[in-house]
């Protein structure tokens, strides 16, 4: 595949996913009257402890499929600006499944907060655990897809584990992307056990546990890898 392919595929997903995001806020609007007093923050409890108008809500919502417009135009920007073009190019499919992953997490949060809106401007003490479980699913599912396709990158700045000992090893970036794919896609799967096990305090937890615990130990792995490796001079 292409980087031409991608950056096509790319912008259409971003189209439609931006087009119903504005979909749910035009629908929002529709549905919560005025003079509501609506939550705009949960505690890790899943309790309302910020509460605003119905402007100051839709404001945050609006912002969903702005800040998404951005990371879009960053991904597309990204593969014009990649010093290791080779190495993109032969990542564009692994590049190309993660742009979407984030386009299914954006748009999941932005119609789950829609939804929360709407239905907590006539119950304000709402809770929002259904949500939080809803938004860890799409997050672990976007870290199963990474972990697929990790091993299936090659060395470039834009995607994948980017330290300056895999970026300068290409043994190190394969040996390196190996290990990381193994533990994204366990920390993926943990959340998404999580999501079905635990309480809403400790689903944070276990969710940002893993991830951090992967990039760590990817990390290191890189540096130890590419202490012995073939390609590295001297």
């Amino acid at each position: 595949m292409s980087m031409e392919r991608v950056r096509h595929l790319g912008a259409v997903a971003s189209i439609a996913a931006v087009t119903v995001m504005v979909g749910a806020v035009v629908w929002a609007s529709a549905e919560i009257p005025e003079g509501s007093v609506i939550p705009l923050h949960w505690n890790l409890d899943g309790v309302a402890d910020r509460f605003g108008d119905r402007g100051d809500a839709l404001g945050g919502l609006a912002l969903m499929p702005a800040i998404t417009v951005v990371v879009c135009a960053v991904f597309w920007a990204m593969t014009r600006a990649e010093p290791k073009k080779g190495g993109l190019e032969a990542s564009a499919k692994a590049f190309l499944m993660t742009w979407i992953a984030m386009l299914i997490v954006m748009l999941v949060v932005t119609l789950g907060m829609a939804v929360q809106m709407v239905g907590n401007a006539g119950t304000p003490d709402m809770s929002s655990e259904g949500f939080l479980r809803l938004v860890m699913v799409a997050v672990s599912g976007m870290l199963v897809v990474l972990g697929n396709y990790l091993p299936k990158t090659r060395p470039n700045f834009t995607i994948g584990v980017r330290t300056r000992w895999t970026l300068t090893s290409a043994v190190t970036w394969q040996k390196t992307h190996r290990l990381a794919g193994v533990l994204f896609m366990l920390a993926g799967l943990t959340g998404l056990a999580a999501a079905t096990l635990l309480d809403a305090r400790m689903l944070v937890i276990a969710n940002i546990v893993p991830v951090l615990a992967a990039a760590a130990i990817s990390t290191g792995y890189s540096w130890w890898v590419w202490r012995n490796a073939p390609d590295v001079a001297g």
